[in-house]
């Protein structure tokens, strides 16, 4: 079984955006955070379709267990197109390799727009690899995870950046987020929103951004539960609290 963790984007327009730069890519600033994210063609469904028909779990990994999650980031340009495709996150060289050919054959993507403008936009986009008695068997799932840290300032070298962090951990997160939205749950349907949120230097919950889906109840219900969360552990660089994002998804199940 391959589980895919995916955390990419939708159109959405909180209430307020603000933008920070993530990295720079030839001098062009990339946004993760902006008013209208880029978006796959045909939606969440015909990417989870195409990876379910193109990913394939390398057999040295296969045959000696080796599991893991994976995180390939690449910055969907101007005009949709992907670039500057590479591994944030190794697992293995199998593994590492089998997600980036995935990525690399994606079409191109409906470009993320700010002040309406087209502009590039850095993803963070994990798999999860994980073996089970039937291997032919391909589930989604999505998980919550921070975001790779804005660059240093410049005219420095990278330096040491610690990201911020749930009390304990992602699967804590989750629980507790889990907890919180089976209230609102009904039973027979079910919905996911997934939500770019700013901590800030506190470890606080500054901002809820972009999101998945239309603005609906549960979107709405979504945003109350992550502004909900207690503090995080935040973000340091050199030893000092700064700002960070996290990818948030909230499930609506019963």
């Amino acid at each position: 079984m391959i589980v895919i963790c995916w955390a990419l984007r939708a159109v959405g327009q909180p209430d307020s955006v603000t933008s920070m730069p993530l990295r720079y890519v030839n001098g062009d600033s990339v946004f993760s955070m902006i008013e209208e994210m880029p978006s796959y063609p045909g939606g969440e469904g015909a990417l989870m379709q195409f990876i379910q028909n193109t990913i394939n779990y390398p057999d040295y990994e296969r045959e000696n267990d080796i599991q893991g999650r994976v995180v390939v980031g690449f910055v969907v340009n101007e005009d949709g197109s992907l670039s500057d495709i590479r591994i944030l996150k190794s697992v293995s060289h199998g593994i590492d390799s089998e997600s980036l050919r995935v990525v690399r054959l994606f079409p191109h993507f409906i470009p993320g727009r700010h002040n309406s403008k087209a502009v590039k936009v850095d993803y963070g986009f994990p798999i999860n690899f994980k073996l089970a008695t039937d291997t032919d068997v391909l589930q989604t799932e999505v998980r919550s995870h921070p975001v790779p840290p804005p660059p240093p300032p410049p005219g420095r070298s990278e330096d040491v950046y610690t990201p911020p962090a749930f009390n304990g951990g992602d699967d804590a997160l989750m629980t507790y987020i889990s907890a919180k939205a089976l209230r609102y749950s009904k039973k027979g349907q079910e919905a996911t929103r997934v939500f770019m949120v700013q901590i800030d230097e506190r470890g606080a919950v500054k901002e809820v951004g972009a999101y998945t889906g239309v603005e609906n109840s549960y979107t709405k219900k979504a945003r109350t539960i992550i502004q909900s969360l207690p503090r995080f552990t935040p973000a340091t660089r050199n030893g000092e609290p700064v700002p960070s994002l996290y990818m948030i998804p909230v499930r609506f199940k019963r």
